[in-house]
């Protein structure tokens, strides 16, 4: 705790100072660019950058953060730090939101999404100059408001206001942020972790992948064989990426939630639904191919193996995954076989051999009578 006060009272007595050195010069050095602030009242605001990051294989959530922000702590001036004041005036600052949408366009996917918001204090009146310290923290809902498969960022952030006579008044002339380091920050940054693989990542984003495997003496390996895929969300406006190896130049396909998707596999080949989160559901069928002797049958695993018995196993062509009681808290893999084996006929000699002697017994005896009918004539 005291290293922390440390580094914060360090990085104010920086920030102090190149603020100093800025007005000397009549301007206050701001970071440029079209995501930074700017305009005549640049000086009242400081910028929060929002981050969602994901697997890269996951559209942003439909979801809106906000933030919440508070009177930080005081101290007094010493040797090596000015004195820091307590924020004021919380009520009036004004805080804005950062919202994201689910996309559908395969160009817009991306393993980190980031949008900005502003905090202005223009509306606080200071009733004395001096450096005030607020704290500013994601708003983070109750459990059952949050964002399903969102992450949140609990971390407190500090930012500094600087206020001087001006004249008559007292002016902000800055609002700027820090890092613990003593380094004077561009933004406010929070990161939230939407489906993010890595260690110590905590995800609550989950896969399914679906392989499909054809066995028997007269299963078509070469054929292809369709599924309809369905995802159940309770959000209408959300899409899903399904990755499909081998299907085309980037083997993604975008489904839409409770909408239907036809998907077409041949053996071995596998598609994967990215972005599942808890609350949501999926079912897989296969087309019925029994007209054609398929048994189809669901394994949960991956099958690789070239031989396959279907006694003692119920046929089924559909992966239901809450009839199935399949949680999401992992990645899931399934395999659909389809088995198509008929028993070659053995013995086939001991079978047919009466058969074709009596034939045999039948053409000798008439070529016999029909010379005895010629000799007579």
């Amino acid at each position: 705790m005291k290293r922390n006060m440390m580094a914060k009272r360090m990085a104010t007595a920086m920030l102090t100072g190149m603020m100093t050195m800025s007005m000397g010069m009549n301007a206050f050095a701001v970071v440029t660019g079209a995501e930074q602030n700017t305009g005549a009242d640049a000086a009242t605001k400081v910028q929060i950058k929002k981050t969602v990051t994901t697997d890269g294989k996951t559209f942003a959530p439909n979801a809106t953060f906000g933030f919440t922000i508070e009177e930080g702590e005081g101290s007094a001036a010493t040797a090596t730090s000015p004195a820091i004041k307590a924020g004021v005036g919380v009520e009036d600052i004004v805080i804005g939101t950062v919202g994201f949408t689910s996309d559908s366009d395969l160009a817009l996917l991306s393993s980190s999404y980031s949008g900005y918001a502003n905090i202005d204090v223009s509306q606080v009146s200071y009733a004395t100059p001096g450096i005030y310290h607020y704290v500013i923290k994601e708003s983070i809902p109750e459990d059952n408001l949050k964002v399903k498969g969102v992450v949140y960022d609990e971390t407190a952030k500090d930012i500094y206001v600087y206020v001087e006579r001006d004249a008559d008044a007292n002016v902000v002339k800055a609002v700027v942020s820090s890092t613990d380091d003593g380094a004077k920050a561009a933004s406010i940054d929070f990161v939230n972790n939407y489906g993010e693989e890595g260690t110590g990542k905590e995800d609550q984003v989950f896969d399914t992948t679906v392989y499909k495997k054809v066995t028997g003496n007269q299963g078509d390996r070469t054929a292809k064989y369709d599924f309809t895929l369905r995802i159940t969300s309770p959000d209408d406006s959300k899409y899903f990426i399904v990755e499909v190896p081998g299907t085309d130049a980037d083997d993604r396909i975008v489904v839409k939630a409770n909408e239907e998707k036809t998907i077409s596999l041949g053996d071995t080949e596998s598609f994967t639904i990215n972005g599942l989160v808890e609350g949501e559901s999926y079912t897989v069928t296969e087309k019925s191919y029994a007209d054609m002797g398929y048994a189809t049958f669901v394994e949960q695993g991956q099958y690789t193996d070239e031989t396959y018995s279907k006694t003692d196993k119920t046929e089924k062509n559909t992966i239901d995954q809450t009839a199935d009681g399949i949680a999401l808290g992992n990645d899931v893999v399934y395999t659909v076989i389809n088995d198509n084996n008929v028993t070659t006929p053995t013995g086939i000699i001991l079978t047919f051999a009466p058969y074709v002697l009596m034939i045999a017994a039948a053409g000798i005896f008439a070529v016999m009578f029909l010379r005895k009918k010629r000799e007579e004539f």
